[in-house]
């Protein structure tokens, strides 16, 4: 029993470390410890495993867990809480969406955006799965005091972080193994760009991670599967540069530098969180093309005009009207104007994810989670009425729309909301999310019924029906060029049919002001918040059991 927990615990006890963060179970400020007899007990009991496990000195600095917290407080103080002041499991997914969109620019497989059917990239695994029996019980003990607190909702974002940054060493092991080099040997400077790039290119490109005469292959056609790639091999050559002048005072200055499997993973890990940071230009150069055939501001564009814009030899608008409609892109509600493409659903859609790795797509920068995160600002509630938002919403403004006063007809529509909840519009619901697509329509994606759209990464897609069905050939992109509805004048009056009142709420509490039906109880947070979890776990040990067990350093000289 005791191997079989330290194989179990090995990936996880990286990050159980920080500072006693499991035993936080209080609804405390952050940092500020319950000094209960039990919790204290519960401590020791941690410790003693990862003593056991891993030795001493393993740990996650104070900034960086400062830092964490400075992002999700303000998410999780705007959630709807239950009479405990804790928040439900859907709720807590919906922060780790949040922290790591607006932080790293990552949609993380298992917290996809609300709507999105995820069951058979995440949930449908874990399910047919066998849970980790020492990961069932921490996530127990953990989450199963009755809704989540801000410390655990900060001990999932260091979790799911962690294994995201481990297992980028996985990677990179590959990367060593593809470009023919020993993990414990040094190199040079050009061989590190080497491996860094075919690390870029496994982890990020979804590139082959076995086969070397693939990868080779791979490697000299990169160019033309990412046109933009000549952009990023500098990107990374900027990263060894300030690497190497950071950690100056450590390396002989009259001799010639050598590299190490530690430089290595560090440059990586940093490449990771800010690749989509970095290539978010490629977003805006986007968002700027079909903004110009988007003169009315409605945030759409005729199918027609999205397929004109790539004559002129862009790379972008050339993906296949099915799969535009896989990924929930096209507006289709109206006979008359025909086909439209959603410029937010578009722009932030997985087609234009930079890349994809077993844990996360590398994803455009979605403006919306800023203006939602400036009316949270202004609300500070997780529900308000109609006069309220108004308020707040018309002193916000978006990159391509000025604050101003709101029209009727969306005034009307807020008041629908409310009336449609008793009076109180909640934040964090689909009808809301709806309306505020129509407020910032270039900004913030429609957000449809859960179920009615499956989104996929252009390799899940072709994988399933072919690469062929990714883009639009000739002669559909001809058919749409020269179609009745691209001869139709553009009208104010797109989108419109598309407003339903289907509502989809994050969580439902029973508080004297929010009238929503009753709490969800322990065992549903449970369930889910162990299946999104666990997924990553276990996820973790597969990618990583031959780097392990292969005797390599452990995580106490990778620690971030």
């Amino acid at each position: 029993m005791a191997q079989s927990i330290h194989a179990v615990a090995l990936p996880l006890l990286c990050w159980l470390s920080v500072a006693g963060l499991l035993p936080l179970a209080s609804g405390r400020a952050f940092l500020g410890y319950d000094p209960k007899i039990q919790a204290a007990a519960f401590q020791e009991e941690l410790q003693d495993m990862i003593v056991e496990a891993l030795g001493e000195g393993h740990s996650i600095g104070l900034d960086r867990l400062n830092k964490i917290n400075s992002t999700v407080a303000p998410i999780f103080s705007s959630l709807p809480k239950n009479q405990q002041g804790h928040i439900t499991a859907p709720s807590m997914r919906h922060a780790l969406h949040r922290y790591f969109g607006e932080v790293r620019g990552w949609i993380v497989r298992g917290f996809e955006p609300h709507g999105a059917d995820t069951s058979d990239s995440s949930v449908g695994k874990i399910l047919r799965s066998k849970l980790p029996e020492y990961a069932e019980a921490v996530i127990e003990r953990e989450m199963s005091h009755g809704g989540f607190t801000l410390h655990d909702t900060v001990s999932a974002v260091v979790v799911v972080e962690q294994l995201i940054f481990d297992e980028a060493l996985q990677a990179m092991n590959s990367a060593y193994s593809l470009n023919e080099h020993a993990v414990t040997e040094p190199v040079s400077r050009t061989d590190m760009l080497s491996i860094l790039q075919s690390f870029a290119i496994v982890e990020m490109l979804e590139g082959n991670s076995s086969d070397v005469n693939q990868h080779k292959l791979d490697k000299h056609n990169i160019g033309k599967i990412y046109p933009h790639w000549d952009h990023t091999a500098l990107f990374l050559d900027d990263m060894v540069n300030d690497d190497t002048y950071q950690h100056r005072h450590s390396s002989n200055p009259f001799a010639e530098r050598h590299y190490h499997f530690e430089d290595a993973a560090r440059i990586a890990q940093d490449f990771s969180q800010e690749f989509s940071r970095w290539s978010n230009h490629e977003c805006e150069d986007i968002k700027d093309a079909l903004v110009s055939v988007d003169p009315l501001a409605t945030g759409r564009v005729r199918l027609a005009d999205f397929y004109h814009l790539s004559e002129g030899g862009a790379w972008q608008f050339l993906e296949s009207s099915a799969y535009l409609r896989q990924l929930g892109i096209l507006d289709e509600s109206s006979a008359s104007l025909g086909p439209q493409v959603m410029i937010p659903n578009y722009v932030t859609g997985m087609s234009n994810c930079i890349g994809s790795t077993p844990f996360y797509s590398a994803c455009c920068w979605n403006e919306c989670m800023g203006l939602q995160r400036s009316l949270e600002g202004h609300i500070r509630a997780p529900f308000a009425s109609a006069t309220e938002v108004l308020h707040a919403v018309e002193q916000i403004s978006s990159s391509t729309q000025e604050a101003r006063n709101l029209s009727l007809p969306l005034r009307a529509r807020l008041d629908e909301v409310a009336t449609f909840h008793g009076g109180k519009v909640p934040l964090h619901g689909r009808l809301f999310a709806q309306w505020f697509h129509f407020v910032f329509p270039r900004e913030c994606a429609f957000p449809h019924v859960a179920g009615t759209v499956s989104p996929q990464t252009p390799g899940e897609f072709s994988l399933l029906l072919g690469e062929d069905a990714l883009a639009a050939g000739a002669e559909e992109m001809h058919q749409h060029l020269n179609s009745e509805h691209a001869k139709v004048p553009i009208s104010p009056e797109a989108g419109a049919a598309m407003w339903t009142l289907q509502e989809e709420l994050i969580a439902t509490h029973e508080l004297s002001e929010y009238h929503f039906g009753r709490s969800i109880v322990r065992t549903s947070a449970l369930l889910v918040m162990a299946l999104s979890l666990v997924f990553f776990v276990t996820k973790h040990l597969t990618h990583l059991e031959s780097f392990v067990s292969s005797g390599k350093k452990d995580c106490n000289e990778y620690t971030i």
